[in-house]
């Protein structure tokens, strides 16, 4: 089985399993820059991890048109959808072994959330309560809304007063 035909195959299964457009999208790229480093009529069952490895280590992976390197996010959807693709041959049966198997997903050290103080809620909430106007009591609504439910922003500006029950 060549490499061409088994990525077209994992692509019609991810989109089967009800996979969003835009990951597909995103593992279709990054399949085909495996697709041109080794070529299309590669045998899957020849990869090994020595051409993963390699794959990994190159400039279209590493590195954005410009030359500039790729964000470490970038590199990790890369990482996440060859070894996803990888996966889903060894657990097909297409391949005997996994050649992915050793790659590792850098997780990058995430900021702790920046949050309000209980003084700093109060002080927001009494300055908003001593200005006039009817958009007084919308962003009283509006800023109790988004500090006690936890409520994303997006959602927050999304909300519709159809929505609320």
């Amino acid at each position: 089985m060549t490499l061409d035909q088994t990525i077209r195959q994992f692509l019609d299964h991810q989109l089967s399993n009800g996979r969003p457009p835009h990951t597909i999208g995103a593992q279709q790229r990054d399949l085909n820059l495996l697709l041109t480093r080794l070529g299309s009529d590669c045998d899957i069952r020849s990869i090994t991890a020595i051409h993963t490895d390699s794959f990994f280590l190159s400039d279209p992976v590493q590195k954005q048109a410009d030359g500039k390197q790729k964000m470490t996010s970038s590199i990790n959807r890369t990482r996440a959808s060859i070894k996803g693709f990888f996966r889903w041959l060894t657990d097909t049966g297409q391949i005997d072994h996994n050649p992915a198997i050793g790659i590792q997903i850098k997780h990058k050290n995430q900021k702790p959330p920046v949050f309000l103080t209980e003084d700093e809620k109060r002080t927001l909430l009494k300055t908003i309560r001593s200005q006039k106007g009817w958009q007084t009591n919308r962003d009283l609504v509006i800023v109790n809304l988004f500090l006690h439910t936890g409520i994303r922003l997006s959602e927050l500006v999304n909300l519709d007063i159809a929505d609320v029950n």
